[in-house]
C-alpha cells in the first residue's frame, strides 16, 4: 500500500499528464487511504499549480491546461 505523501504525488503527476483515466485511477486508488477534501486539496490542487507553473515557464500551452483542468 502507497503511503499518503505518495498517493498525493501520484495525484499530482496525474493532473499534470493532462490524462484524465490516469487522473481518474489515481483518485480512485486514493479514495481508500484518504478524505475527498485530502485528495483535492493536497493532490489535484497541487497538480494544477505545477501546470500553471508549466504554463507560465511555456513548458505546456493553453489546450494543455483545459485538459488538466478537464482531468
Amino acid at each position: 500500500m502507497a503511503t499518503k505523501e505518495e498517493l498525493i504525488q501520484e495525484l499530482s503527476d496525474a493532473v499534470i499528464s493532462c490524462k484524465r483515466d490516469v487522473v481518474l485511477a489515481a483518485v480512485e486508488k486514493a479514495k481508500e487511504v484518504m478524505e475527498p477534501a485530502e485528495i483535492i486539496e493536497k493532490g489535484l490542487s497541487e497538480g494544477m499549480n505545477q501546470v500553471g507553473i508549466l504554463f507560465e515557464r511555456g513548458k505546456l500551452f493553453l489546450p494543455h491546461v483545459m485538459m488538466a483542468a478537464d482531468a
